[in-house]
């Protein structure tokens, strides 16, 4: 069984569940061109490589012997197949789960229980790579036969598969059996008007990457198309030219849109992945400067006649406290970015809080002689649904870059105020300030100013992109205002309630 006809594709599936084989072959069997050979392990359908040889493997993920991450590693192994499209299918899709795919060459990943036809359509996609004459789909809706005659000849020099719908119903239909990459529609059709279908795909994401060009008779027509969502118009009467030209741009942008699509989700599961690794390697690491700063500490408590040598005891212990605090904000920041980090709501006084930071931040400011004070003068109840933990986090991170950045002998205050749409809760310092032009990147990860510490004071550059997406887990928002001279106010305002559910940047 091979591929050397053009009009022949064939997919390997592998799957140990011989219901699972069933169900994924009942659906390839919409395609002519498609031949399957179906296999119960990775071991098998390895053996048989050379036999068969397949435009497409579709594995389950969960098997005995080799699961499908390790049978792609193996495929992406053989010079013959390195780039064969694979498939993974499982019930954990996740970003996570994507990352490792990625990781050992897979092209997609899709989640069980998938609908019907969603097979279907991520198969279209391939045999049109394959077989190259139809790389794109187009769907042309409109009630009138010889309107759709005409364009389909139209669109002849295109190359594209062309499906026809004489009704919004009918393509509504037609769509969930196939991906199309553009629609042309027209306006006046029986049930539902052109615009209406229009309407309708917007509002699936679905088809979010679909392109819609809409076929009308007059300029107020078209208009209602384009706010109802679509992408271009052709108004009649139309050229064969000026089809082919707004069809071609169309397919053109549809294209690049998945190609970036794809990129943004690789880069998504990379980034993932690279959380996942940092934050292992900073725990590992964290463990034994742990040790050495606990022995440091004991060297510590003895003393020496050679000045030099309790210099570098003492030295040796700053910096391994520094790195100790390096390595926990690369711990934390992989944690809040791979989505590890769990909130635990639980109603709390946000002046409890304050104070606890406050008490932290004045052992700080002593050094220094600056007075951290707490401004919190509510009548009545303070308590918030939040995770204390993390939110008095923000607050060390805060008011520890307060005294870090100010100057000896000055001030730095909290306040808690209730406002009509959540409290709010500022850090005022008397500091340098920061330059306008570099606030933007203050929450940025690995982001530095060009402002110094005044007291030689050491900074990861991660503390308050934590804070910000902490922050942000909670529902709320943060923000700097500052000033060059004359010192900074970082303010962050945080919900009544727990949020329901919160998307990520």
């Amino acid at each position: 069984m091979g591929s050397e006809s053009a009009k022949t594709f064939n997919v390997m599936v592998v799957d140990d569940s011989r219901l699972s084989r069933k169900v994924i072959m009942e659906e390839l069997k919409n395609f002519d061109e498609v031949v399957t050979a179906e296999f119960e392990s990775p071991v098998q359908a390895l053996e048989n490589l050379g036999e068969v040889i397949p435009d497409l493997i579709i594995s389950d993920y969960e098997m005995p012997e080799m699961d499908g991450l390790a049978f792609c590693r193996e495929i992406r192994g053989s010079e013959f197949f390195a780039k064969t499209p694979f498939v993974i299918i499982s019930g954990r899709v996740n970003v996570e789960f994507n990352a490792k795919a990625l990781e050992v060459g897979a092209n997609e990943t899709a989640a069980k229980g998938f609908g019907s036809h969603v097979l279907s359509k991520l198969v279209e996609r391939y045999l049109r790579q394959k077989l190259g004459a139809n790389e794109h789909a187009v769907m042309i809706v409109d009630d009138s036969r010889f309107n759709r005659n005409v364009l389909m000849r139209m669109l002849e020099p295109i190359g594209a598969e062309v499906f026809e719908a004489d009704c919004g119903e009918a393509a509504l239909e037609l769509l969930e059996e196939h991906f199309v990459d553009l629609l042309m529609i027209d306006y006046q059709m029986p049930g539902m008007d052109g615009t209406e279908l229009c309407k309708k795909l917007r509002a699936d994401k679905a088809y979010d990457y679909v392109s819609i060009i809409s076929v009308s008779s007059t300029k107020e027509i078209s208009l209602s198309f384009l706010a109802a969502g679509a992408d271009d118009f052709i108004q009649k009467p139309f050229t064969p030219e000026e089809v082919t030209i707004k069809v071609n741009q169309q397919l053109r942008r549809v294209s690049l849109e998945k190609e970036l699509v794809e990129r943004v989700q690789k880069e998504k599961a990379l980034n993932h992945q690279k959380n996942l690794l940092l934050g292992t390697a900073a725990h590992d690491i964290r463990n034994p400067i742990g040790t050495i700063i606990s022995y440091l500490s004991l060297v510590k408590e003895n003393s020496y006649e050679d000045e030099y040598t309790d210099m570098v005891i003492s030295t040796c212990n700053e910096m391994a406290e520094h790195a100790l605090e390096l390595l926990n904000d690369i711990l934390d920041a992989s944690n809040v970015n791979s989505g590890v980090l769990k909130l635990e709501w639980k109603e709390s006084s946000l002046g409890e809080v304050i104070s606890k930071a406050v008490a932290n931040a004045s052992n700080l400011g002593k050094k220094k002689n600056i007075t951290v004070e707490a401004k919190v003068s509510l009548d009545g109840d303070d308590t918030a649904s939040i995770d204390a933990k993390r939110i008095g986090q923000v607050l060390d991170n805060l008011l520890s870059n307060a005294v870090k950045y100010s100057h000896n002998d000055t001030q730095v205050e909290v306040s808690l105020s209730r406002e009509p749409d959540g409290w709010l809760i500022q850090v005022v310092d008397q500091g340098q300030g920061i330059p306008a032009d570099e606030l933007d990147n203050v929450f940025a990860e690995f982001k530095k100013t060009s402002v110094k510490t005044t007291g030689g004071e050491s900074s990861t550059g991660l503390g308050l992109a934590i804070v910000k997406r902490i922050v942000k887990a909670h529902g709320g928002t943060i923000w700097v205002e500052s000033e060059v001279g004359k010192g900074s106010v970082f303010a962050f305002k945080l919900p009544f309630e727990a949020p329901k559910g919160i998307e990520e940047e």
